[in-house]
């Protein structure tokens, strides 16, 4: 059966290796943030931030510090929302640190509820302490080292 499926396609033509990885780099900040609709239900909708912190291998002490600060950024963010506010929620939390492509990687954060909720969501870090501690904490300590930054 998979010869007649996939080995009926004519061959792929052999890639070149890519050489360009030591341009990768974490996007730039945004000054406002950026508002994004969609098509589906009105009574949803999602505020997400990223902030850089640097690959898996260059600095194990900073990776394990990143990967227990995004825990603990999780555990707040349902606190704020399940027990602060009642809301209904969905908080996704992402810490990607590259092993291969060197000083990059990444902490994501995702809150997915009411509409006025993700609006006062976006500027929750500013406002409520339980939530800006650990993140001035989280970029405070994942910051990369002056002598590793040219490689973001």
């Amino acid at each position: 059966m998979t010869a007649e499926t996939f080995g009926a396609l004519p061959p792929r033509p052999e890639a070149a290796p890519s050489n360009d990885w030591g341009d990768v780099r974490f996007p730039a900040a945004n000054k406002t943030p950026v508002l994004l609709t969609h098509g589906g239900r009105a009574d949803i909708a999602a505020a997400a931030f990223a902030v850089p912190i640097g690959d898996l291998l260059s600095d194990l002490p900073r990776s394990f510090t990143a990967k227990i600060a995004t825990q603990i950024f999780e555990n707040r963010l349902i606190d704020q929302f399940r027990f602060a506010e009642g809301a209904s929620y969905d908080v996704q939390v992402d810490l990607d640190l590259s092993d291969e492509v060197p000083g990059y990687g990444y902490a994501y954060f995702d809150v997915e509820t009411e509409p006025e909720r993700s609006r006062a969501s976006t500027h929750l870090s500013r406002r409520s302490p339980m939530i800006s501690a650990p993140m001035m904490s989280l970029r405070m300590s994942l910051r990369a080292p002056a002598d590793r930054s040219s490689r973001h």
